[in-house]
């Protein structure tokens, strides 16, 4: 038989495991925006920015695309459609035409989703 005062004692601190297993399993309730990375090896141009050459990471936040170089931390947010793909993808790969002997991204996909990623 189950000691009353043990049970007074116990049932808040199993309540309050049960509460903090269920925040942390869905990340505490908040949007997690993840972060891409990606390499520009020539001046590159996405929407209506040019990015230089290096390193950048960029993340999705509605119907933006903020890109930041890394090193100096300057950001750059281009407008962007994002659809549905049928499977998701295993990596991030960027789309690429060459406009007027310039490499121009019009789309990305996104690694571990199904989004794609698609700019004007």
């Amino acid at each position: 038989m189950l000691n009353p005062k043990r049970v007074f004692v116990l049932f808040p601190v199993l309540l309050g495991l049960l509460i903090v297993g269920i925040a942390s399993a869905n990340g505490g309730g908040k949007d997690k925006v993840k972060n891409y990375e990606l390499t520009i090896g020539a001046a590159t141009k996405v929407g209506s920015v040019v990015l230089k050459p290096g390193e950048y990471k960029f993340k999705v936040e509605g119907t933006n695309v903020v890109f930041t170089k890394q090193g100096n931390d300057t950001a750059f947010t281009v407008t962007a459609k994002t659809e549905s793909a049928k499977a998701e993808f295993t990596k991030t790969i960027t789309h690429q035409v060459q406009d007027a002997g310039q490499p121009r991204i019009i789309a990305i996909e996104l690694k571990g989703t199904q989004s794609l990623v698609k700019f004007d």
